[in-house]
């Protein structure tokens, strides 16, 4: 899970496993998209989810490859067509 905290509220954002072949870059990964997001205005929770998407994408490659925004956008309209399914 990945845990914040605000001035108003301490929350986490649950974070599904995912088999991973190399953590190689993941901290990184996360933390790039995090701080990508706050600086565009997106809200700390959103932020995290985005980032832990991007990290568990990250954990599936091999060696530190970065996840471009087209490859996370890809990702992320997979999971929400995937939840209108369901």
């Amino acid at each position: 899970n990945v845990h914040f905290y605000t001035k108003d509220e301490e929350s986490s954002v649950a974070v599904d496993p995912v088999d991973g072949t190399d953590p190689a870059g993941c901290g990184d990964q996360f933390h790039s998209v995090l701080g990508l997001c706050l600086a565009s205005g997106v809200d700390i929770r959103t932020a995290c989810e985005l980032g832990a998407v991007a990290a568990r994408m990250q954990v599936q490659r091999h060696g530190c490859v970065p996840v471009t925004a087209l490859e996370l956008e890809a990702e992320l309209a997979k999971q929400f067509r995937s939840t209108l399914e369901s």
